[in-house]
């Protein structure tokens, strides 16, 4: 029986081992745009690698591979179908994880390599192997940003939740703070058409999303404001959204960030943050891997509820409660003493 365990210990050693080239495997996928290629239909792998210049037995073990995580599915023999993870991966698919993928690929992977540096130090490696943080390098390079911008916006699985989650309708405004490219604040706002939002943003991404939000049909309700949220965020409204935010800062800079938006309204105000909590009871979460990629990364971390608890005490907000999203989401809610 003792035997038996420890196989099956090395073997999900082993995985764990071999989990990178998984990774740079799917990256690959995207680069080569494979699933938009077989989103069109099945095709051979000869097929494919003519079509994207690659060499055509390099391909058909990269695909053959794949099946095996169920990006793709088929063989050799019939062929190559996009697979129900896969189908993710297209660039027009409503919910892509393509720019995540790339973003991890690029920028998250090598900063990965250095983690001893921020293990060692308490610093971020991404530095280490850029030259710069994370926020001056996506300045510095307009294109990678996009990326990054996009990629905020891929694992939206929870957005739909959101709007179930708290009564918005009782409220009357709601600014998004750091929120992106607006896709959660439109989701809030098509579910409650008597509110007004306002997408408080950097000028790089506040110009973006103003074009995406034209489109959305829900512009006319919707202002989007040049922000630094270090400095100020737009003040008097209901309800004040950070959604995924905290989590890429150091506990000071988050206790400048929450007392900014404290200073922004009046008592009884409500401030919502979307954070993967760090369970502290032994469960699994994806919690605990983001928080080392934030270590690596931007130098923030997440949070137990407790820690957050602190934050808010520390900072004129009363926790109240918290909801349960999708993809160890949560969505806690505090009221400004």
């Amino acid at each position: 029986m003792e035997q038996g365990r420890t196989g099956e210990h090395a073997r999900g050693m082993v995985e764990l081992l071999l989990a990178p080239a998984r990774a740079y495997a799917v990256y690959a996928f995207v680069k080569l745009e494979l699933a938009d290629r077989l989103h069109e239909g099945t095709r051979s792998h000869s097929e494919l690698a003519e079509q994207t210049g690659t060499h055509p037995e390099a391909l058909r073990r990269l695909l053959r591979m794949l099946t095996s995580l169920d990006v793709v599915t088929g063989d050799d023999v019939n062929g190559f179908a996009l697979g129900p993870r896969g189908d993710l991966l297209r660039r027009d698919h409503p919910k892509s994880m393509s720019d995540l993928a790339i973003l991890y690929g690029e920028q998250a992977y090598p900063s990965f390599g250095q983690i001893l540096h921020s293990i060692r130090t308490g610093e971020q490696s991404f530095p280490q192997v850029f030259g710069t943080t994370w926020v001056d390098y996506y300045v510095e390079h307009p294109e990678a940003g996009h990326v990054f911008d996009r990629a905020m916006n891929a694992g939206n699985a929870f957005f739909s939740a959101v709007p179930d989650a708290f009564a918005f309708a009782e409220a009357k405004s709601v600014v998004d703070v750091g929120g992106g490219n607006g896709a959660l604040l439109e989701v809030i706002l098509k579910a409650n058409p008597g509110l007004s939002g306002v997408l408080a943003e950097t000028p790089r991404i506040g110009d973006s999303a103003r074009e995406r939000l034209s489109a959305t049909g829900v512009a006319d309700r919707c202002e989007v404001v040049a922000t630094d949220f270090f400095e100020s965020v737009p003040a008097n409204h209901d309800v004040y959204l950070l959604s995924r935010i905290l989590h890429d800062w150091d506990d000071e800079d988050c206790r400048t960030v929450l007392r900014n938006v404290r200073a922004a309204v009046d008592p009884g105000a409500t401030l919502l943050i979307i954070e993967r909590v760090i369970p502290v009871d032994g469960r699994p979460s994806l919690a605990f891997d983001w928080d080392i990629h934030m270590l690596m990364n931007t130098g923030g971390q997440e949070r137990t509820l407790g820690e957050f608890q602190s934050l808010l005490d520390q900072t004129g907000f009363s926790y109240s409660h918290s909801a349960t999203l999708p993809l160890d989401v949560t969505l806690l809610v505090a009221t400004a003493e």
